[in-house]
C-alpha cells in the first residue's frame, strides 16, 4: 500500500480516509484499477430501480466495494420467496419495506458509503426527477414499465443505463450509454421477456455480481464489457455468449434511423 502512495500526489487520495485505503486495498492493487478509479467510483452516484433479485445483489457488490453513494428505489415489501435468492434479507424481514431493510444492511456493509431509499413505484412522471444528481442507473427488464420509463429518462439525462434480468436459467446484461449506439427501446428486448419468476438462487447473485462489475468498469473510468451488445450466461450449459441485436427501424426515443 506505501508503494501505490509514494506514486501518486496525496491530493488524489484526499477523500479516502486511511481505513478506506486499507479497506480496498486488494482492488487498488489491480492495475486495471489503482487509486485514481477508486477515487472516481468515490465521487460517483448510482440509481438502482429495485430492491430485489439482481439489483439487490449489485448494490451489495457496489457497497462493499466503496462507491460513493447509492439511491435505491423500490414499493414493494419483503415476501417469503424472496429469500431462496436474495442474500440480503432474513426471516425476521418478512413483510417490512425492502428499502428500509436494504438501507440498513447496505450501511452495515459499508458505513463510508451514503445510502438512500425511497418507497416509490417508477414511472414517467417521476424519473427524471428521481434520477437527479445520479451517475448511472441500474434496472431490471422484468420490471418493464420501469425500465422502460427509466430508459427515457436516461436518454433525457444522457446518462449511462445498465438493464439486467434473469429469465430460467439464464441471466442477460447489456449497457446502454446515449450517444454511443442504441437505448433500450431500439433493442425490443422488453418485448421478449416473458413473466415467468422461476429461477435458480445463484443465478440472481451471478448477474447481481457481473452488472456490479460492469458498473465498476464505467465509473472508474474503464471501457464496458457490455455496451451496446447482449450478454448472456447459459446456465444450463453453464457458458457464456453474446446477441448482436436486431433494431427497430425508428427509435421513438433517441431518435436513431437505422
Amino acid at each position: 500500500m506505501l508503494e501505490l502512495m509514494k506514486e501518486l500526489p496525496l491530493s488524489l487520495f484526499s477523500a479516502l480516509s486511511p481505513a478506506e485505503l486499507t479497506r480496498y486495498e486488494r482492488q487498488m492493487n489491480l492495475p486495471e484499477w489503482g487509486l485514481t478509479a477508486q477515487q472516481k467510483f468515490k465521487n460517483s452516484r448510482v440509481f438502482i430501480a429495485s430492491a430485489s433479485g439482481p439489483m439487490i445483489t449489485a448494490a451489495l457488490n457496489l457497497a462493499a466495494a466503496g462507491v460513493g453513494r447509492l439511491k435505491v428505489v423500490d414499493c414493494r415489501r419483503v415476501l417469503l420467496t424472496d429469500l431462496c435468492n436474495q442474500m440480503l434479507y432474513r426471516e425476521k424481514d418478512l413483510n417490512k419495506f425492502r428499502v428500509a431493510v436494504a438501507q440498513q444492511r447496505l450501511r452495515e456493509t459499508n458505513p463510508f458509503i451514503e445510502v438512500e431509499a425511497f418507497e416509490r413505484k417508477i414511472s414517467d412522471h417521476n424519473a427524471l426527477r428521481l434520477i437527479e444528481g445520479t451517475d448511472l442507473i441500474l434496472a431490471d427488464l422484468r420490471d418493464k414499465p420501469t425500465s422502460l420509463a427509466l430508459n427515457r429518462a436516461a436518454s433525457r439525462r444522457r446518462l449511462p443505463l445498465i438493464v439486467g434480468w434473469i429469465q430460467n436459467m439464464r441471466c442477460n446484461i447489456i449497457t446502454l450509454q446515449p450517444g454511443k449506439g442504441l437505448c433500450l427501446e431500439c433493442t425490443g428486448l422488453h418485448d421478449r421477456v416473458r413473466d415467468n419468476e422461476a429461477s435458480l438462487g445463484p443465478m440472481s447473485t451471478l448477474a447481481g455480481s457481473l452488472i456490479a462489475l460492469e458498473t465498476m468498469r464505467l465509473l472508474g473510468g474503464l471501457e464496458p464489457a457490455f455496451l451496446g451488445q447482449l450478454f448472456g450466461f447459459d446456465g444450463n450449459l453453464c457458458r457464456c455468449e453474446t446477441e448482436k441485436l436486431k433494431v427497430t427501424p425508428t427509435c421513438p426515443v433517441c431518435g436513431k434511423t437505422f
